[in-house]
């Protein structure tokens, strides 16, 4: 994990083989390509505690989607690239 207290608690494959998580403690979902190595950080809105996250490869850029266990809501995440 590229920010130090991420601490990841699930991790979801996308159809491109890239890795989408997100941090319990530092509010970032991170999508790492693990050929290259190269991690990509998406900073939340707000305090999520981050656990279970979900990614929808039926989308065009694939979307990824978290709950937030401390605003009781949903939040989506879909990449510009």
């Amino acid at each position: 994990m590229p920010t130090p207290l991420s601490y990841p608690y699930d991790v979801i494959p996308d159809r491109n083989g890239e890795l989408w998580t997100a941090g319990m403690a530092n509010d970032r979902v991170v999508r790492l390509d693990p050929k290259t190595g190269q991690a990509t950080e998406y900073q939340l809105p707000k305090s999520t505690n981050v656990r279970r996250v979900w990614v929808d490869n039926s989308t065009t850029p694939v979307t990824f989607w978290v709950g937030s266990n401390h605003g009781a809501s949903i939040v989506k995440v879909e990449p510009l690239d």
